[in-house]
């Protein structure tokens, strides 16, 4: 525990998200990943996208986040709807905002 400590914080949730994804990758289900890399610096966290898009080809991921450019290009963000396939389907980015608004103009 004390080791853990001395570690930065982002440091700290990059370790829990290694860990969170290999128990996900070998139990073979889903996880949930909550802006868990938001004390990720920019370097890290293009090799954590890697790590995540490799980890998603046989785990189902679902990250939610604020910052979605954290995880993927500017050209693969939903432009003129709320979704987004990314990759031929493996990566989908979901807009939640814009799914809120279709869904209050429909009721």
């Amino acid at each position: 525990a004390e080791v853990l400590e001395a570690l930065s914080v982002g440091t700290r949730n990059q370790l829990a998200t290694l860990v969170r994804l290999t128990i996900a990758s070998q139990l073979k289900s889903a996880i949930i990943l909550d802006d868990h890399l938001v004390h990720t610096d920019p370097g890290r966290l293009g090799w954590f996208r890697d790590v995540l898009r490799r980890t998603a080809l046989e785990t189902q991921v679902l990250i939610l986040t604020c910052r979605p450019e954290d995880y993927l290009d500017p050209s693969e963000l939903p432009t003129s709807g709320p979704s987004h396939d990314v990759a031929g389907g493996t990566v989908r980015a979901i807009d939640l905002a814009r799914v809120l608004q279709r869904w209050a103009a429909r009721a």
